[in-house]
């Protein structure tokens, strides 16, 4: 161990001190060359995910009528988000914003606050999400909260660095809490309007919660590595939805297709296949994020309080690139693979599982339909049949997700 990394994929652990790679419970030996299977089982993961996603989303929160479709650092995480053509989950994304909602724009001072849509969700999500840490901080550790005082900084490339940057790239398509001068800063020219008008109002929030999931850990004295301090943020914020969900909330609601487009989100600023866990970067694959935060939605911010490298680090799910084809195709495979493998790998799936956890026989769902959007109305979701379908099984209530990645950076959109 060391006080500082000396050399590529040392690690920082809970005790402050840096450790050689091999020593990381996620440390896997350099894989032997071999074929492009990397792809495919990226492909599988991330299909599968999308459409587990979906069921999670309407399972623990949609509707039942089915016409309701402190440290000196700054915690900042870099990762190549892939693709961020976005704008496929809907142009209309869903609000989850109360009609009835307060303004809470006048009770904050935001330094250059934008004059979009945005802005009045930003406010309600800090105004909310620091009136949820009131509540839960006694019960999650014993203490009070302290709210943050170093102010909330809107950025945009004609404005003024926030404090604890020194360049537009260090903030740009990013949002971070910085302990050192107890700030939460955020662009507001890509980063929020592209989740806003993509993934809806509450992905924004989610957002917010994820940072105050950060300033926490900064007054609770929370130590451990980049991934680990990641995950437990998307504990917390799944934490806040609980609340939302609770009624808690006098700014948002959370159920039903807003929930889906929010999580959606969430999974676009995950660390691309490829990215070691030992990364100082590391947030945690599509699985370790969306884990995480269930993990808070199902049992609240005490579950989160016990968050640490010896848990959070056998749990995590890394996928490797095994050939030079594999990370040249960013773990692509063609899209008529992925649909083929993951229903069929689903089907299996939920075959198993109906028979075993809810002694029902699964029946085969008819095959995917291809529709291009040009002609006629479109079919039924084929993942919300399937959510829909679940649903009607009075034995299911919660479904688990399988538990718990970046050789090249383009560090276009990401989340500290």
């Amino acid at each position: 161990m060391a006080s500082s990394p000396e050399g590529p994929g040392w690690w920082q652990a809970s005790d402050g001190q840096w450790y050689p790679p091999e020593s990381h419970p996620n440390y896997r030996p350099p894989p032997a060359s071999g074929k492009g299977k990397g792809i495919l089982i990226a492909a599988i993961v991330v299909a599968v995910l999308l459409i587990a996603g979906v069921l999670v989303a309407v399972l623990a929160g949609g509707s039942d009528d089915d016409s309701a479709d402190g440290g000196p650092e700054v915690i900042v995480g870099g990762r190549d988000t892939g693709s961020t053509t976005g704008g496929q989950v809907g142009t209309d994304p869903d609000k989850s914003i109360k009609e009835d909602a307060p303004d809470a724009t006048s009770e904050l001072d935001i330094v250059g606050p934008s004059n979009g849509a945005e802005n009045a969700v930003i406010s309600a999500a800090i105004v909310d999400i620091q009136s949820f840490w009131t509540d839960e901080m006694p019960d999650a550790y014993g203490a009070e909260y302290q709210p943050v005082e170093g102010g909330f900084f809107s950025w945009s490339p004609d404005e003024s660095l926030p404090p604890c940057v020194d360049s537009p790239d260090n903030i740009s398509g990013n949002a971070f809490y910085c302990g050192q001068a107890d700030v939460i800063a955020w662009d507001d020219s890509d980063l929020i309007p592209h989740l806003y008008n993509t993934y809806g109002d509450l992905s924004v929030a989610i957002v917010f919660a994820h940072e105050w999931g950060h300033a926490i850990q900064a007054r609770v004295g929370m130590e451990g590595a980049t991934v680990t301090l990641e995950q437990q943020a998307d504990c917390f914020a799944g934490a806040w939805v609980q609340h939302v969900q609770s009624g808690g909330s006098n700014f948002f609601t959370a159920d039903g297709p807003a929930l889906d487009q929010a999580l959606a989100g969430f999974l676009e600023i995950a660390d691309t296949p490829g990215t070691s866990a030992m990364d100082e970067n590391a947030h945690g694959s599509a699985f370790d994020r969306i884990n995480s935060f269930q993990e808070g939605l199902e049992g609240g911010a005490a579950t989160c309080s016990g968050y640490s490298d010896e848990t959070v680090g056998p749990r995590l799910v890394e996928l490797e690139f095994e050939s030079q084809e594999d990370l040249d195709a960013g773990g692509n495979a063609p899209y008529e693979d992925i649909i083929e493998l993951s229903t069929s790998d689903l089907e299996d799936y939920w075959s198993k599982i109906g028979q075993q956890d809810f002694g029902a026989t699964w029946t085969t769902l008819s095959p995917a339909q291809a529709f291009d959007g040009t002609s006629g109305e479109s079919p039924v979701p084929r993942g919300l049949r399937l959510a829909r379908r679940l649903r009607s099984r009075s034995a299911l209530r919660k479904p688990v997700l399988a538990r718990g990645t970046e050789p090249v950076r383009d560090r276009t959109r990401r989340c500290s």
